[in-house]
């Protein structure tokens, strides 16, 4: 491989690192919209994550294609180590460590994200289970005039009828 050649790759591998860096930041603001409720900042920012990882993807492609003759398939950065000159193995290794840490700095974002949003499912069936009266087999308890709690023995409480 010739010097430019090895240029393109650490830029490649570098872009590559950035990408990581703006999608992992994606999934930081995704759990702070959860948070928040924010349903449009949501919708944008799966955009954003929609197209980091096609950027990654045909960032990916690029360098597998530019040395399919030197790296045999599957392809992994972590083989284009050889192939580089001595003097910049160590900026091309630190680069490769930081995305693999970033890797798994996403996946673990990535499923604290879902586990946060499947529990706030399960709260809001929970929670509209309770209002409409569904998914209980007695009568449940409502409150008096006098404000205090009596168990119904007559017809429950018409809050929510219809399903939602």
């Amino acid at each position: 491989m010739n010097r430019d050649d090895v240029l393109w790759i650490e830029q490649q591998v570098e872009k590559k690192k950035q990408l990581y860096q703006k999608l992992r930041d994606c999934f930081e603001k995704e759990r702070e919209a959860l948070i928040q409720v924010e349903i449009d900042a949501l919708w944008r920012i799966s955009g954003e994550k929609d197209a980091l990882c096609r950027e990654i993807g045909t960032v990916r492609k690029e360098l597998a294609d530019t040395v399919a003759s030197v790296c045999p398939a599957p392809f992994d950065l972590r083989q284009l180590y050889p192939v580089l000159p001595r003097t910049g193995r160590a900026v091309f290794s630190e680069n490769v460590r930081q995305i693999l840490v970033l890797k798994r700095q996403i996946d673990m974002l990535r499923q604290q994200n879902m586990t946060f949003m499947n529990e706030s499912l399960k709260f809001m069936d929970q929670i509209m289970a309770m209002i409409s009266g569904g998914g209980k087999n007695n009568a449940p308890a409502v409150y008096n005039r006098r404000c205090s709690l009596n168990p119904s023995k007559q017809k429950s409480v018409r809050f929510l009828r219809q399903e939602v």
